[in-house]
């Protein structure tokens, strides 16, 4: 899982962690029955494998067992919308004729021009996506240039880049998130990054 690293310095004390992207770092866990194990400092000594063993196995696992998912923001909610919601969009709409898959599709076509994404892996530790080593399919898909939104410890947004973006207007949108949608807990981090042509994440600056 991927934390910031200023919001649980206390947490990383007895914990096994590696930095990354200059302000996150990233920790693990085990998957049980009952719910989840941290890995702490003790339980890697007793396991005996080094450390970059031990990221590379989480990664290989966070990939079989969370695939990464890249969706348009608007797909995204248009399809958590219930079929109750749909229908009164339709009838609202004049569009009561179509089916609800129908008219879910004319609202994802209807803004296609709209270049947010949704990044994410499937799980409570969504943002591990950032580990997943898949920097190059995203950039095949919008661009190899793109800016990355924090949006929470669950997932993040992917913005493909333009120079006409201000850096500073994009922090404000996290800090907005941040504060009116997120439990402390949750908040992945105050920046925004950018992911360069040679598909490496840095803090962005502001221009």
């Amino acid at each position: 899982r991927v934390v910031n690293r200023n919001y649980n310095e206390a947490d990383l004390q007895d914990k096994p962690h590696y930095e990354f992207a200059q302000d996150l770092a990233v920790l693990f866990y085990v998957d049980v029955a009952y719910g989840i194990v941290d890995v702490t400092n003790a339980l890697y000594d007793v396991w005996g494998v080094d450390g970059d063993t031990l990221l590379e196995v989480a990664k290989q696992n966070g990939k079989r067992k969370n695939p990464a998912e890249l969706v348009q923001v608007v797909e995204a909610i248009v399809q958590e919308f219930s079929d109750m919601q749909i229908a009164v969009m339709k009838t609202e709409s004049g569009n009561g004729d179509l089916t609800n898959d129908e008219f879910r599709q004319m609202m994802i076509a209807s803004k296609e021009n709209v270049p947010l994404y949704i990044w994410r892996a499937g799980s409570e530790f969504g943002a591990s996506v950032l580990l997943y080593d898949e920097i190059e399919s995203i950039q095949e898909q919008i661009g190899n240039k793109f800016y990355i939104l924090p949006s929470s410890t669950g997932e993040v947004l992917v913005l493909p880049y333009e120079e006409e973006y201000k850096v500073s207007e994009l922090k404000e949108m996290v800090a907005e998130i941040n504060s009116q949608y997120l439990h402390p807990t949750q908040i992945l981090s105050e920046n925004v990054y950018i992911v360069t042509e040679q598909g490496e994440i840095f803090v962005a600056k502001d221009n």
